[in-house]
Parts: structure tokens; sequence; C-alpha cells
């Protein structure tokens, strides 16, 4: 089976090419909680309580798997034997991912389309909001 996993504010998908969800990690619904789960993601590293999504993954005998950014890739190759491509102009992906907040609708993840824009816009802010912290910080110690 070829697969994609796709990151997104509301957690990990694992999406067919047709655009079912075969396997999903939600991340927490509070946006503050949300934004620190994706930034570790992003960061190169699965949180913790991901690992049975790990192993699920590890399990379903994937052929290839393909990603359109480098971190995602990087955990994948930490866990999986099957091949994980990185290609950041995959069209499959682009059009998965625009339909992403209309499957999460459909599959009762989200209550609708406004409510993912907001958890997108949320999480987005306290990102923002931890990396300006965190580098506050950094010329603090450096002052």
């Amino acid at each position: 089976m070829k697969a994609y996993l796709v990151d997104s504010p509301a957690g990990l998908f694992l999406l067919e090419k047709t655009g079912k969800i075969a396997e999903k990690a939600l991340f927490p619904r509070n946006p503050k909680d949300a934004a620190v789960k994706l930034n570790e993601v992003r960061q190169g590293r699965l949180p913790p309580e991901f690992s049975e999504f790990a192993n699920r993954l590890s399990q379903m005998g994937l052929e290839k798997l393909t990603v359109d950014n480098e971190y995602l890739a990087r955990i994948l190759r930490a866990f999986l034997t099957s091949e994980v491509v990185l290609d950041e102009r995959d069209e499959t992906i682009s059009k998965l991912r625009n339909r992403l907040p209309n499957m999460l609708v459909r599959f009762r993840i989200v209550e609708s389309k406004d409510d993912y824009e907001k958890l997108v816009h949320d999480v987005s802010m306290e990102i923002a909001q931890a990396s300006i912290a965190e580098t506050g910080t950094k010329r603090d110690l450096y002052a």
C-alpha cells in the first residue's frame, strides 16, 4: 500500500490517495497543548504518547510512504522499514491537505470548517508566542 502522512494542528493523518484516513494520531483539543505536540513533530520528534500510532504504522506493511517535509521524513525513517519519500511538491499531498478540513468534519474530528480554521489560527498563535518567548530567553542569556 502507498500512503501519505500529513500533519496539521489537529494531528497526524495517514491518508490513502483516495483521501481515506487509514490511521490518525490526534493532538489535544486545547490549542496550547496541540501547539506543544505540533512543535515536537516539527523538531523531528514523535511525542511519546504517539508510540502506539508508530506501532500501527510499522505493522501496516506500507510499500511507500510520501511526506512533504523533512521533519516527518526524519520521524518515519526512525521506526519504519518501508520506503519514505520526501517530496515537497507532491501534488497528491497538496490536494489531500486542501481536502483535510472537509475530511475532519466528515469524520467528526472537528465540528465544522470554521472550527478547524479557528484551531489552525489558535495553534499558530501559540507556536508564535512560544517562539518569541524562547527567542527572548536566549537573548537574555547572552546579554
